[in-house]
């Protein structure tokens, strides 16, 4: 009588309902939360960009070399001007920045180096990776974001020079 009763039950589907209804979303839930890490905090920022001068701009006073930091430079009157325009582009490429979905669920990190330019009006004149990371959609990723954060704003009165051209050091970090 005891086995009559099971065999009804599995020809009606009852347990396949139950288990649809009950085990298979926390299952799903379970599966979900280990498989993906989720998006960063906001608060931490996903990488770092440093940059360097390819070549240095030439003003009437003399520019000194920051030994703490050898990608910027300072000097001694109008560098504050052009430092202050360095870090606003900075930002503006990192705000724009998003990590490749891809390698965000595989944990995946690495860094690409990208040179750009940038006219005084502060249009985007050229952008390209100069090292290459071996994940292509990095690659995209730092030539798409620097597009993305175009136009720049123009230079300050201190920067004479028609253009810049920088060299980025893109880091994409987990954190």
């Amino acid at each position: 009588m005891n086995q009559n009763r099971w065999d009804r039950t599995l020809r009606s589907g009852s347990l396949f309902w139950i288990y649809i209804t009950f085990f298979f979303p926390v299952l799903l839930f379970l599966m979900i939360q280990r498989s993906s890490p989720g998006p960063p905090a906001d608060d931490a920022p996903v990488s770092h960009i440093s940059f360097r001068f390819s070549q240095p701009a030439k003003q009437g006073n003399e520019l000194a070399k920051n030994t703490d930091s050898p990608g910027e430079e300072r000097s001694t009157s109008s560098g504050e001007g052009k430092n202050l325009y360095l870090s606003q582009v900075l930002s503006r490429i990192e705000r724009n920045k998003r990590y490749p979905l891809r390698e965000l669920n595989d944990r995946i990190q690495d860094s690409v180096y990208v040179k750009l330019s940038i006219s005084s009006t502060g249009e985007l004149a050229h952008a390209s990776v100069t090292a290459p990371s071996k994940y292509s959609a990095f690659n995209t990723e730092a030539v798409n974001c620097i597009r993305r954060s175009a136009p720049f704003p123009p230079f300050p009165s201190e920067m004479e020079q028609g253009s810049i051209t920088l060299n980025l050091k893109m880091d994409f970090r987990l954190q």
